[in-house]
């Protein structure tokens, strides 16, 4: 009977322990969860503010804005060597349709309407490919710093293929100028997108300077050789004209 005694009391008094125990621990346990949780909440927010960069486009507000950061973004020039082989002589070969309409005036020493328009075409196919490669990569399931799914974004990357398509229905030289001007909008977005390596954005400056530069020569080309064969036509039909009268 003794033994059964002690034996009884020793759970009752095990018991009301082991709930005391716990109505003490419980309030604790809480209380270092919520405090847990808040420290989890502020860090994350913390790394979010510091390490993820913005995924909006910053467009320029002034022409001195642009200037320097195409001038800041010839300090990437060196790291084109840095870049994948194929891509870095894909796209140095990728000038040869631009370059081709200005030396074609230049050695003929005449002005090919054709030779324009090919250039133009050319152009909208590049300014097309341009936007892709942003749409593409905003699409990536690695999330690329400054190439969100975002409707500003893709709106971006989806307007170089409409500014391609209106460029071919535009007469000569307002298509040359479409052209001209959505490769130097696409070059400044790719050189000033956070998510894009160093060697790219080097080896669009230099892409982008040369093709425009190239387009450029044509347009010129257009004007000073054009109204040289006019000037000619003109010449040839008048003197046509002072034969028919003898």
């Amino acid at each position: 009977m003794l033994a059964a005694r002690v034996l009884r009391s020793s759970v009752v008094w095990s018991r009301s322990n082991l709930r005391h125990g716990c109505l003490q621990m419980l309030p604790l346990s809480a209380s270092q969860l919520s405090v847990t949780w808040s420290r989890v909440q502020s860090s994350a927010a913390g790394s979010a503010s510091t390490s993820s960069p913005s995924q909006g486009l910053v467009f320029p507000t002034s022409m001195k804005t642009i200037k320097k950061e195409v001038l800041s973004a010839t300090n990437w020039l060196p790291d084109i060597k840095k870049g994948p082989l194929p891509a870095v002589v894909l796209g140095a070969a990728g000038l040869i349709p631009f370059i081709s309409a200005p030396w074609m005036c230049m050695t003929v020493g005449e002005f090919d309407p054709a030779w324009e328009l090919s250039q133009v075409a050319y152009g909208a196919c590049i300014l097309s490919f341009l936007g892709g490669a942003r749409w593409g990569l905003s699409l990536s399931p690695i999330r690329v710093p400054g190439l969100s799914p975002s409707w500003e974004n893709m709106g971006m990357a989806v307007a170089p293929a409409v500014l391609s398509w209106l460029s071919l229905l535009m007469p000569s030289p307002v298509g040359i100028l479409t052209v001209g001007s959505g490769l130097l909008a696409t070059g400044y977005l790719d050189i000033t997108t956070a998510g894009y390596p160093t060697w790219y954005k080097g080896l669009r400056l230099v892409l982008t300077a040369v093709a425009v530069g190239s387009m450029i020569l044509t347009l010129m080309f257009h004007l000073v050789l054009d109204e040289k064969i006019n000037e000619k036509d003109k010449h040839s039909h008048a003197a046509h004209k002072s034969k028919g009268h003898h």
